[in-house]
């Protein structure tokens, strides 16, 4: 979170927006910087990087409309004509952050709680694709009340499984299982991240990405991109933000036109289907025999120099500055 924020903050076009850096301790506790205020320490260090202090706390005025209140002096105030709540994981994508927004009755960037919350929990988003007769893999659900025993997943799904928490994001607890041992060791993990988890069937596919932007019909489905995984068996965290050489990102994505259009037909209509706006990431799984499959979509996907959304829509010629100009006028207008 603190790596895309980061570069959103930095890619914010001065001549047009005065921005402030609102960090969140992990105390929970609301920390306002001024821009050119130090504001990370070992900022190039994704294992590292962390707030620097020099904050000043502050809290959100009940009905303020984006208003700010200072704690060190309680007469003092700020208006805040929008928010770009950068966020990844509980709490920040999956409709949280979004609620606390409605409720103080400020505005911002990106999808409103139901579309978070959807596209947070992957269970909830493939019953509504499926709804939507959009391609979805096969997959169980389980519960700490309900667990599918290692036959019937065998059964239904075949082996190897994937067992993931249904509300978490960037790969946390995603597990591999070739058999029973591996599959109650990959749902003792999973569950530690959340209270339902998802069992996927293996798909062996190439792993494509395409980024969305705008609104309803008139929303922008991107060039499609493909991660190539380097080291891991699939696109772990490690993969993903911690092992340069983990992956690597192919832009655009080898594929023919009609396959091409496909998938940025199918990442429209799954944003859509979700009730997403402004912004999301649509992964897909594609077959040799070009079959697609949806795995998940992300409401605030990595934004990070490196990070798939920002690098698909510089290749279609929108920069990271004129991208956060879109995001902030489709939110002042």
């Amino acid at each position: 979170s603190l790596l895309s924020a980061r570069f959103v903050f930095e890619n914010i076009d001065r001549s047009k927006f005065r921005p402030y850096f609102l960090g969140i301790d992990k105390k929970g506790r609301f920390r306002l910087y001024k821009d050119g205020q130090k504001i990370f320490w070992h900022e190039d260090n994704p294992k590292k990087i962390k707030l620097a202090p020099g904050y000043k706390p502050v809290a959100f005025l009940p009905a303020g409309e984006g208003r700010l209140v200072f704690l060190d002096d309680l007469t003092k105030k700020l208006k805040i004509d929008l928010f770009f709540p950068v966020l990844h994981g509980a709490k920040g994508e999956d409709g949280a952050i979004q609620g606390m927004f409605e409720l103080v009755e400020a505005r911002y960037v990106g999808c409103g709680v139901l579309a978070s919350a959807v596209g947070m929990d992957k269970a909830v988003a493939k019953a509504i694709w499926i709804n939507h007769d959009l391609p979805v893999g096969r997959f169980l659900v389980a519960t700490l009340e309900s667990v599918p025993d290692f036959t019937q997943v065998k059964k239904e799904l075949g082996l190897p499984v994937f067992v993931k928490p249904a509300n978490a994001g960037s790969s946390v607890g995603v597990s591999k299982a070739k058999n029973k041992r591996e599959y109650l060791l990959a749902l003792d993990q999973a569950f530690q991240h959340d209270q339902k988890v998802l069992i996927e069937t293996e798909i062996k596919g190439r792993e494509i990405e395409v980024a969305v932007l705008g609104r309803g019909r008139d929303a922008y489905a991107s060039t499609p991109g493909e991660v190539v995984v380097l080291g891991d068996e699939f696109y772990s965290y490690e993969a993903k933000y911690l092992d340069e050489d983990g992956a690597k990102i192919e832009i655009p994505a080898s594929l023919d036109s009609k396959v091409k259009q496909r998938l940025k037909k199918i990442a429209l209509e799954a944003f859509l289907a979700i009730g997403a706006k402004d912004i999301s990431r649509v992964d897909f799984f594609l077959m040799d025999n070009s079959q697609i499959y949806l795995n998940e979509i992300n409401t605030m996907p990595g934004f990070t120099a490196s990070s798939m959304y920002p690098k698909l829509l510089e290749y279609d010629g929108v920069s990271a500055s004129e991208l956060a100009t879109r995001l902030i006028d489709l939110n002042l207008g």
